[in-house]
């Protein structure tokens, strides 16, 4: 079954990308989210957003790991949101109108471990970078990942991840921490991925 037929939700309807996309965009919500006009996003065939950059940009794909994040984020359209299923059901029983949003267990992305040695489900950008993959693209840039502050696009930093708070069994991260660990995660799927003949570019605007 491929990713689309994945898409579970009582009501499906939302924005559906391109069956096979060539190119894809990977939004993250960093400060140069800013200058990423919708001119440089036509040229891509599939747009997926992380965390708050869906209230940047439609997007086909909205890949949020955190409930805490649901709550205080309103995407300009109705993407598909991609999350666990435990995240899922912990929203579903605060918000029983998400019953007819379209949803995505990412458990189905990379269902054949092809990437396994890259932890990418530590991180909504990550998984939202697999997803792409998944779907065919072959080349994947990545806009508004910028490894650096605490602020989103706009400069909020409502998000916990973004003020470096601690979580729960993780004994507690700063934020260079947690923008460490992205540089790695990112740099190992950019190796994996080159070895399926998938390019993966970080773009600054």
């Amino acid at each position: 079954m491929t990713i689309q037929g994945r898409i579970c939700s009582d009501q499906a309807t939302h924005d559906n990308p391109t069956p096979d996309p060539a190119s894809a965009a990977v939004l993250c919500p960093g400060p140069s989210l800013a200058a990423v006009t919708p001119e440089t996003l036509a040229a891509y065939d599939a747009l997926l957003g992380v965390n708050r950059a869906v209230e940047r940009a439609p997007c086909h794909w909205w890949a949020m790991l955190d409930t805490h994040t649901f709550t205080f984020t309103r995407p300009v359209n109705r993407p598909v949101l991609v999350s666990s299923r435990g995240t899922y059901r912990s929203l579903r029983a605060q918000r029983p109108e998400l019953a007819d949003w379209p949803w995505l267990d990412c458990r189905w992305i990379d269902a054949a471990g092809g990437l396994h040695a890259v932890l990418w489900r530590k991180t909504s950008m990550t998984t939202a970078i697999v997803l792409a993959a998944e779907l065919g693209a072959r080349r994947i840039d990545v806009y508004g990942c910028d490894w650096e502050g605490e602020a989103d696009w706009d400069g909020r930093t409502d998000e916990r991840y973004n003020r470096g708070e601690d979580r729960p069994g993780e004994g507690g991260r700063t934020v260079e921490g947690r923008w460490t660990m992205e540089r790695k995660l990112f740099a190992e799927l950019k190796a994996a991925l080159a070895d399926r003949g998938c390019e993966l570019e970080r773009k600054r605007p």
